[in-house]
């Protein structure tokens, strides 16, 4: 595989601030249920707009649904059962994608550890930051629970390790983030060239690793200029993502690995366009691609070695 160029570009930290502004901004949002009739008050789920199903001029990214529970009978199992069944109202969604089930749940102090199964873990990005907050804002109601620490499988999520999900959305990062976007290039297949051509998008996250996989997500959903062409299947889907020592590592499913182009230049470009897209982040040297399970092997190449 041959050595590409890199693209500079400016290292971004974007908060989940937009979207906390939005939620907060909900009648009833978050927090925890204060006042003389306090533990009479009925508990509320916090459930996800589809996002195919509601207005493009929706803001609102999250709806409070009385759960039928007070605040003296709910407890974070009875909540997590109410948050894992599909609501009623069909522009609704559960935060937690099917299959998702609840590992572990137990509490430390205010702190409550929440483990979650391997579905959860495909969450990437916008999708992940919403889900994040659903659960929080439906779990922190609770008096005795100030923050909910998410992880999958018993591992934290990419790019949330030093994020807390405090009552009423309280989302800190450790140390003080540096908001604002970044314009990326991202590489799409031109028919008509027969090369790759980029396409700029202003994009933001609050951590590296959210950043990447924002970008590999854009690739997978294809591009916006007419005449350009994803080169990824629409069904790959990012397991897990990280960055360590300059080098991201992509967990990618098995269609990344099943629907592989024939010739060996098609195969070579869509390597590329992963590749060259994430290297426009100046923190990024390199990627491994890597398969959930088995050897990463693309079509007849071995991909155990990092590609830059």
């Amino acid at each position: 595989m041959k050595q590409w160029n890199k693209r500079p570009a400016g290292r971004i930290w974007l908060g989940v601030v937009i979207i906390l502004l939005c939620l907060l901004s909900l009648p009833g949002c978050g927090g925890e249920i204060e006042g003389p009739n306090a533990s009479s008050a009925i508990v509320s789920v916090y459930y996800l707009f589809d996002m195919e199903k509601i207005s493009a001029t929706q803001r609102a990214v999250v709806q409070a649904v009385p759960s039928g529970l007070s605040l003296m009978d709910a407890v974070p199992e009875k909540l997590l059962e109410l948050l894992q069944k599909k609501p009623a109202d069909e522009t609704l969604c559960s935060p937690l994608p099917e299959g998702t089930v609840v590992r572990t749940c137990r509490q430390e102090e205010k702190r409550l550890l929440l483990d979650l199964s391997a579905p959860y873990g495909t969450l990437t990005g916008y999708a992940l930051t919403r889900s994040n907050c659903a659960i929080a804002m439906t779990l922190t109601q609770l008096p005795d629970i100030e923050e909910v620490v998410l992880t999958v499988e018993g591992e934290p999520l990419p790019g949330w390790e030093q994020v807390k999900l405090g009552r009423n959305l309280a989302l800190t990062l450790d140390g003080e983030p540096e908001v604002s976007p970044i314009e990326v290039a991202l590489y799409f297949w031109n028919p008509k060239t027969g090369g790759l051509q980029a396409e700029y998008r202003t994009l933001s996250a609050e951590q590296d690793a959210i950043l990447a996989a924002h970008i590999v997500q854009a690739l997978v959903e294809g591009p916006e200029q007419q005449g350009l062409e994803t080169l990824l299947p629409k069904d790959t889907t990012l397991l897990s993502i990280s960055i360590e020592h300059r080098c991201c590592t992509l967990t990618l499913s098995d269609a990344f690995w099943t629907e592989v182009p024939e010739s060996a230049e098609q195969q070579e470009a869509v390597l590329r366009s992963v590749v060259d897209s994430l290297k426009n982040l100046d923190f990024i040297d390199s990627i491994c691609f890597r398969k959930a399970e088995g050897a990463a092997v693309y079509g007849g190449t071995s991909l155990e070695q990092p590609l830059s």
